[in-house]
């Protein structure tokens, strides 16, 4: 199962298989006006985006089931940017071919996912390996 809103319990599938328990959080009351986190853009419906992917994140050394309903990490965005980035980090994103990827389209939220990204795996002790360490840093000196 993946963390729907609203959801009270369940279990979560790790990305190696073991079970493990964790407690769905609702989000807090909707506003009228939703706008994606990165597009900038009004949302008639959106899908619920990890900043730091779960995939990401298990790869990251995050191990904690408390890590997916962490509402730091959690933005309201197009299905299109969300799926298009999927469970890669922000490099591994940018490098795909398709027609959502960052190098491509101008985000007008891209610097700020950036910092949140580093400081979510930061709360929760996620690593980041030498590229994608220097490839934020080098799209944060742009910002």
């Amino acid at each position: 199962m993946i963390s729907v809103h609203g959801r009270t319990g369940g279990i979560l599938r790790s990305f190696e298989g073991e079970g493990v328990f964790a407690k769905w959080t609702a989000w807090p009351a909707e506003p009228e006006t939703v706008v994606g986190y990165l597009t900038g853009e009004v949302l008639t419906g959106w899908h619920v985006d990890h900043v730091v992917a779960r995939q990401e994140a298990w790869c990251s050394g995050i191990r904690d089931p408390a890590f997916s309903n962490d509402l730091a990490n959690q933005r309201r965005a197009n299905g299109s940017v969300n799926s298009g980035k999927g469970g890669r980090d922000p490099l591994e994103w940018w490098n795909t071919d398709g027609k959502t990827t960052p190098k491509t389209v101008t985000y007008p939220g891209w610097c700020d996912y950036l910092r949140l990204h580093v400081e979510i795996k930061v709360k929760w002790g996620g690593t980041m390996d030498l590229e994608e360490h220097e490839f934020i840093v080098g799209q944060l000196r742009g910002c």
